[in-house]
């Protein structure tokens, strides 16, 4: 029982179970309930605690910190759910704030190549170049910043982020760390 606690193995396993569960919930109903998330958490700190005494509880809290954290600013400009915020802070701590770091890297760049290709599916893409490219022109041309909204189109499109999360730490997991 020792051995399977201190084995990353474990830890890899949690982490896909979690991500299954993430990904279709976020897919099918756009959500990420705190049946998921909640207990999930509990035992990132619990087994951290236990396989490390305090440094994994300070490894597994700061994981969290970190990951919740970050996304939490996302989540006060609209940008995400609640949902997302609590399945990164649970990456954080089944894996530490270094790691979520990297993790979150992953996701940012799984989420522009996820939102290109839904506009593209929609046939978005040119008109969304357009208008950042507009934004642009008048900051670069004037020094103040615009806004121009999207369409009806291109604003009624939602990135279901918790499957971006998803894929960001499955990348993470099979490619290794950035920083």
């Amino acid at each position: 029982m020792l051995i399977l606690l201190q084995s990353e193995t474990f830890l890899i396993w949690v982490t896909a179970l979690f991500l299954a569960l993430v990904m279709v919930w976020d897919w099918r109903w756009r959500r990420i309930p705190n049946i998921v998330t909640y207990p999930t958490l509990a035992a990132a700190v619990l087994y951290r605690t236990i396989a490390a005494g305090v440094d994994g509880l300070f490894l597994s809290l700061g994981g969290i910190i970190v990951g919740g954290g970050l996304l939490f600013i996302g989540y006060l400009f609209r940008l995400m759910g609640a949902g997302d915020v609590k399945a990164m802070a649970v990456l954080g701590g089944i894996w530490g704030g270094q790691e979520v770091l990297n993790i979150m890297l992953y996701t940012f760049v799984a989420g522009g190549v996820v939102a290109i290709g839904i506009l593209l599916l929609h046939g978005l893409l040119a008109e969304t170049v357009k208008r950042y490219g507009s934004m642009a022109k008048v900051f670069l041309l004037s020094g103040a910043i615009s806004y121009l909204p999207p369409s009806l189109d291109e604003g009624k499109q939602k990135l279901p982020y918790g499957v971006v999360i998803a894929i960001g730490a499955l990348l993470w997991l099979t490619l290794g760390d950035i920083l």
